[in-house]
């Protein structure tokens, strides 16, 4: 059978840690986990769950985590979550014809003991928290303060987005694990999530979606690539690639850490 042609071609990676380290990678390889033709695109939406203190703002040129104590985002007013962050779905389809195909939801932070790092509480527009236990992706169980303790989770949501009569709106996530205070690590102080979203849409030029989920560190002399096959694209015309990721740390002062398609 001859393989289909498409003048998009949508890239997703989701979870690198870009950090300063060049020791203990504990490297999770990246593969596949939505690989699919359609007439549609891909939304990516997210937010942090930890952040500065309003007393001390990051001030545009330092190192985030070594200005002062990080301490928890928790924008909700509800006393059952200690954080949580939001971020609006806004599906740009002028006909309203879309339907999503696939959703998945990850977290990622930084953490120190035993924290139940793989249960966290999700809202969906005009719905209550649920609670949600992850699939772990990866997690860096270190030999010392001086690294912490690193992880990646993840769980399709897909269900509960499609259930919904109108999937756009306010999504949150809360009860993310994380340290606080004074940066204890070389590694800093981060914790936030990110929601992947396929739809489809009959009047939308067809796209060969692929998104990749794993865990490694990118520095100025760790590399990794991620190859894309099983398609071809059009004969003729401009070929449009785009691609989104989704990262915990990689502050401004290091240098060095970058993604980049070809």
């Amino acid at each position: 059978m001859k393989k289909p042609t498409f003048s998009r071609i949508t890239i997703v990676v989701v979870m690198l840690l870009l950090g300063q380290l060049t020791f203990a990678q504990n490297l999770i390889p990246f593969s596949p986990r939505f690989d699919e033709a359609l007439k549609g695109d891909i939304l990516l939406i997210g937010n942090s769950n930890v952040g500065l203190h309003p007393t001390n703002p990051y001030n545009g040129n330092a190192t985030n985590d070594g200005t002062n104590a990080a301490v928890h985002v928790d924008i909700d007013g509800d006393p059952s979550t200690f954080n949580s962050s939001s971020a609006d779905l806004d599906v740009p389809s002028d006909n309203g014809c879309y339907q999503i195909v696939y959703a998945g939801l990850y977290w990622s932070s930084v953490v120190n003991g035993d924290d139940p790092i793989s249960d966290i509480k999700f809202k969906v527009p005009g719905g209550s928290y649920v609670d949600i236990t992850g699939t772990e992706i990866y997690y860096q169980n270190a030999s010392n303060n001086y690294q912490s303790n690193t992880f990646a989770y993840y769980h399709d949501v897909t269900d509960m987005l499609t259930a919904l009569p109108d999937p756009e709106g306010t999504y949150s996530v809360a009860n993310i694990s994380s340290l606080v205070g004074p940066r204890p690590n070389s590694e800093g102080l981060s914790a936030g999530w990110s929601l992947f979203i396929v739809y489809e849409d009959p009047l939308m030029p067809a796209q060969y979606i692929t998104s990749f989920d794993g865990f490694t560190k990118i520095t100025s002399v760790i590399n990794e690539t991620f190859p894309v096959s099983g398609f071809n694209t059009i004969p003729v015309g401009p070929v449009r690639a785009k691609f989104a990721f989704s990262t915990i740390e990689g502050d401004r002062s290091y240098s060095g850490d970058y993604l980049r398609l070809n």
